[in-house]
């Protein structure tokens, strides 16, 4: 194309001096002529005489008429030829546009095809954001399920577990009940539940160890209901000195089970002596979550 291009442009040129040469020599040629012509016409000037025998205004006129003629028609052979290397030019140009064309053509259809296929991945990625978020959220409830069903397993395990007096409630027990030993206390465990008897020994070291005396009774005179499971405790004192004992008495119990409770009444064979009766339920039992 480069070729063509300075091919052409060489052409062009060629025709353009041609064609300027070729007036330039018409136009002398022209001046000769008439100066022959006006030399025929006065054939008695002398200026004209002497320089008609230097430059022969005839032969000058036909020679240079001659080149000019040469000159145009070499002229002439470059105008053909740039028209035929133009036309060359102009078809490579057509057929270049033609392909820049296609190109483009192919350029905007792929853009098209890309933007379809740009959309349908973000309607893709959209989807698969609901999706992420649903699964997200569904993940989140789950968690917060399984979080819950183990606080409450957690739970259903505390209580299936036996009641126990750690060294520290047997401290605090132990520092409130020694104030008072030498007093007496009786305990029923009924229902036969294994906890419960269990929770008695262990009652039943912490008063001992407190200097209290314990006695297992099989029946208790003070009862507020029954009480199908559960550990019963009772004592009887003197009823002007039942406040402070009373008071100890039931904040030892309810150190080891806060949920213990209370029952008062004057004994049928001694008014003057006063009856607290403890009543410490069964460990509630809960069935496990499924």
């Amino acid at each position: 194309m480069n070729d063509l291009a300075s091919t052409l442009r060489w052409w062009e040129t060629a025709t353009l001096a041609a064609t300027a040469t070729a007036a330039v020599l018409t136009a002398v040629s022209t001046v000769f002529g008439f100066v022959s012509y006006y030399r025929k016409k006065h054939p008695h000037n002398t200026l004209l005489v002497r320089l008609d025998r230097r430059v022969a205004f005839e032969r000058t006129f036909q020679v240079i008429g001659l080149f000019a003629s040469v000159v145009a028609l070499g002229g002439a052979i470059c105008a053909i030829k740039y028209t035929a290397v133009n036309r060359i030019a102009q078809h490579e140009s057509d057929a270049e546009n033609l392909r820049l064309r296609q190109q483009l053509k192919t350029a905007a259809d792929q853009s098209a095809a890309a933007l379809q296929t740009a959309s349908a991945d973000a309607q893709e990625l959209d989807a698969t954001r609901t999706e992420l978020s649903r699964t997200t959220n569904e993940l989140t409830n789950t968690y917060r399920q399984l979080a819950d069903t183990k606080e409450r397993l957690q739970r259903v395990e505390s209580q299936q577990q036996w009641r126990t007096l750690t060294p520290q409630l047997r401290r605090k027990m132990t520092a409130i009940l020694s104030k008072y030993k030498g007093n007496g206390i009786a305990m029923n465990p009924e229902g036969g539940d294994n906890e419960v008897q269990e929770f008695t020994n262990e009652l039943d070291s912490v008063f001992k160890d407190s200097g209290w005396q314990t006695v297992w009774a099989g029946v208790l005179s003070v009862r507020s209901g029954p009480l199908l499971e559960g550990l019963s405790l009772q004592m009887s004192f003197e009823i002007e000195q039942h406040k402070d004992i009373e008071r100890a008495l039931i904040d030892a119990v309810k150190i080891a089970d806060p949920d213990a409770k209370v029952d008062y009444a004057s004994g049928e064979d001694q008014p003057q002596k006063h009856v607290i009766h403890l009543q410490i339920g069964r460990k509630r039992r809960v069935q496990r979550p499924q």
